[in-house]
């Protein structure tokens, strides 16, 4: 994993993917470089950057959508 913010957090049981608007994925399994694995992510939406890309906002790497705000985009 990076030493930049990431769009996801390590918890207890897995990792957790982090939308724009705070919400927080359920854990889920990790891939080898510590991002959450994609497929496991229902109904969560994720734009694969690479882990070193930088975004506006701060952090770097994949971007993650919660299902809320990926209704609200349509």
């Amino acid at each position: 994993m990076t030493t930049s913010t990431v769009n996801w957090v390590a918890t207890t049981t897995g990792v957790s993917a982090i939308c724009d608007c705070g919400k927080r994925s359920k854990p889920v399994a990790a891939q080898p470089d510590g991002r959450p694995s994609d497929v496991d992510l229902t109904g969560w939406a994720c734009a694969p950057y690479p882990l070193k890309h930088p975004h506006r906002n701060g952090t770097c790497g994949p971007r993650y959508v919660c299902r809320a705000c990926n209704r609200a985009r349509r």
